[in-house]
């Protein structure tokens, strides 16, 4: 233990190693060790906290008292942080969750959170707000029982963003595919007595974008001098009930410069 308390990295070092192949240490040989914690390099942190793992929780609770030391410096905080890692216990967890709690550098902070991740095999990021609202969430369980609530939630939201995510795949491949036909059939197939007929059902197609392209369509027969029949206004007057916005003020857009009888009065009501 005098080796240890000599703070030379170097006999810290050989001496960790050994301890780490030799089993649980002695009381006094860990609270050297411990105390050895607080002016090592950081990389040697971990490889303490192998040898002050198999003394079980009591060590735990010196290394959380190590770290309320004001004669701790940074390098030797993240070492410590990093021994708090080879501990498979609700106390090293709370621990390190209390550490959230405070106000620490950024360095600190990420190798907090890294040692949660070691411990717990969850990976809730770096911020601190999520570990502490999982730590809550689960309460008194035994630590392996929280891990395993945590991992069936992460796996379910998970499953949900993956579905998600395939749902928005099918809508993009239906919409590029709808898009392609209409277009397709609007500039090479149609003639020009077909257009406007085919223009009324794009007023009330299913995709947004569909009823976009045919408002703009409108637009641009109104700005050549063509008056719409009656049938396709009577679909534009449709688009004031539109669930999208700005096809309701394309609707309107369009009623007002087709000076459509009563549209003044009904949009006087709406507003």
């Amino acid at each position: 233990s005098a080796s240890l308390r000599s703070g030379d990295p170097g006999q810290v070092e050989a001496i960790a190693r050994a301890l780490a192949a030799n089993g649980a240490p002695q009381p006094q040989v860990a609270d050297a060790l411990v105390e050895a914690l607080a002016s090592a390099p950081s990389d040697l942190g971990p490889l303490a906290g192998r040898s002050l793992a198999l003394l079980g929780d009591s060590q735990v609770f010196a290394i959380i008292a190590l770290l309320s030391r004001e004669d701790v410096g940074p390098d030797a905080r993240i070492g410590a942080i990093g021994a708090l890692s080879a501990f498979q216990s609700r106390a090293a967890v709370d621990g390190l969750i209390q550490l959230l709690k405070s106000r620490q550098p950024s360095q600190e902070r990420t190798a907090t959170t890294r040692a949660l991740r070691e411990i717990t095999l969850l990976d809730l990021g770096e911020d601190p707000q999520a570990w502490r609202a999982w730590w809550s969430a689960v309460g008194e369980m035994p630590l392996d029982q929280a891990i395993g609530v945590a991992t069936a939630d992460r796996e379910r939201q998970l499953q949900e963003q993956q579905e998600s995510i395939n749902e928005l795949e099918a809508m993009q491949t239906t919409l590029g595919s709808r898009l392609q036909s209409v277009l397709g059939k609007w500039f090479i197939t149609l003639s020009e007595e077909q257009r406007e007929p085919e223009l009324r059902g794009m007023l009330t197609d299913e995709i947004s974008f569909v009823r976009i392209f045919a408002g703009n369509q409108v637009q641009r027969m109104l700005r050549n001098g063509v008056t719409p029949e009656s049938t396709t206004v009577t679909a534009i007057g449709r688009l004031l009930d539109d669930q999208e916005s700005s096809l309701r003020v394309l609707g309107a857009q369009l009623l007002a410069a087709m000076r459509v009888e009563g549209f003044p009065e009904r949009l006087a009501q709406e507003v």
